[in-house]
């Protein structure tokens, strides 16, 4: 189990930034060298001495603290793969139903059907860490393996039948097989998000949203500063998908929630939340359109940080 936990650690770090990941490797380093050490006391027949009882309270506290950092990179990931688990297959559905004589049609095929099969790997991926690294019970680790391995068989079905689909345009039966499997695919993965959501800390998954929200922020700030309108669009949708997101999550707390008075609060603020998504949207596209406003740059900002509340 340790050696496991510790595998899953340093795949963690690979994807982090450098001193993040220097001191997630720390952590990992830490707790095989004092898990080894362990194992040579008891292989010595000194595993019941008092220094072999002092390595395993080192080791104890040292698997703590390696937990709680993979909960926290954990969080972070989930923050980001499932702020958005639809475009792509919508964006695979434009395609396969584009007119036959719309320019570079199978090219365009081409990258949205790899583009789709990625991002469902990456859902699936960072769902089986959810399971293995997050605080489920066994009923949610074996629900998000479970919406794993449908995501895993019907991904390739989505795109054979958004594949025959291009090939046969017009076809009423092609259409209704390939809105059928996108439907299914589209449930599972809306089922697969709540399991992950109930897998991982709600507050540590809000309070990563936030921090992502800050740095989309940023970027839109960068982007203004180098007059670059599609970053910046990029940067305002990023935002407008993660503040939905975190609606959702705050839905799902409300319909598990027995409390009244907490139900109440969660609902009020969700419902401002609500309020300030579309107009920080309009407030994009107005500066995209005139990137050198600065009263429109205030506006866009201000909404923006109204969304952080």
């Amino acid at each position: 189990a340790i050696r496991g936990l510790v595998a899953e650690g340093r795949r963690l770090a690979n994807v982090m930034a450098g001193p993040y990941r220097q001191d997630m490797l720390a952590k990992c380093d830490r707790v095989e060298q004092l898990s080894g050490h362990l194992a040579e006391l008891s292989a010595r027949g000194e595993g019941e001495t008092p220094q072999a009882r002092a390595v395993a309270a080192q080791l104890q506290e040292s698997l703590k603290d390696l937990k709680s950092k993979m909960q926290e990179a954990m969080t972070q990931e989930v923050s980001d793969v499932f702020s958005d688990t639809t475009t792509p297959i919508k964006l695979l559905a434009v395609a396969a139903t584009s007119p036959p004589d719309a320019p570079n049609r199978e090219e365009v095929f081409n990258e949205r059907s790899a583009n789709f099969e990625n991002h469902a790997a990456r859902l699936g991926a960072t769902a089986d860490k959810a399971a293995a690294v997050g605080t489920a019970n066994i009923a949610t680790v074996e629900g998000i393996q479970a919406t794993v391995k449908t995501s895993r068989e019907l991904t390739p079905q989505v795109v054979s039948a958004a594949r025959i689909l291009l090939r046969n345009p017009g076809n009423q039966a092609a259409y209704e097989h390939f809105e059928t499997m996108k439907n299914q695919w589209i449930d599972n993965v809306e089922k697969m998000t709540g399991l992950v959501d109930e897998a991982i800390d709600t507050k540590s998954l809000m309070d990563a949203s936030e921090e992502a929200i800050k740095k989309d922020i940023d970027k839109c700030k960068v982007a203004m500063a180098n007059v670059q309108p599609q970053m910046l669009v990029a940067g305002a949708t990023s935002i407008a998908r993660r503040a939905n997101r975190i609606l959702l999550v705050a839905k799902r707390e409300v319909e598990n929630s027995e409390d009244p008075r907490f139900r109440e609060a969660v609902k009020n603020a969700s419902d401002e939340l609500s309020k300030t998504i579309s107009p920080m949207v309009m407030d994009a596209k107005a500066v995209a359109g005139n990137i050198t406003d600065p009263n429109l740059q205030k506006g866009f900002l201000d909404s923006g940080y109204r969304i952080l509340g």
